[in-house]
């Protein structure tokens, strides 16, 4: 009990438990969304290791890397964490041999 009476609530900006599964419907669509793209990822990087497996195999060493230390890391949600996996990923995906 704070002065005067009132309770000090805290604040999250995850939803109640007692919300319901209507507060969780956005977020797992969002999350559907990101797996499906880090699936197709991680495809393309096998495909790609048909024609170069140097390459392919450099491109999931980044993924698993990435991932596997985001897991760790709470500051993981800050853009530039992001931006390197996007912009390492688009230089090895420039690399890799194109198929005709």
């Amino acid at each position: 009990s704070v002065k005067g009476g009132s309770l000090l609530r805290l604040r999250t900006p995850l939803p109640s438990v007692f919300a319901g599964p209507a507060a969780y419907g956005d977020l797992a669509a969002a999350g559907l969304a990101v797996l499906a793209a880090l699936a197709l990822l991680l495809r393309l990087w096998l495909r790609i290791g048909a024609a170069s497996p140097v390459t392919a195999a450099a491109g999931v060493g980044l993924f698993v890397a990435f991932w596997s230390s985001s897991m760790l890391n709470f500051s993981i949600w800050a853009a530039w964490w992001q931006g390197v996996f996007l912009v390492l990923s688009a230089i090895l995906l420039a690399a890799a041999p194109r198929e005709d």
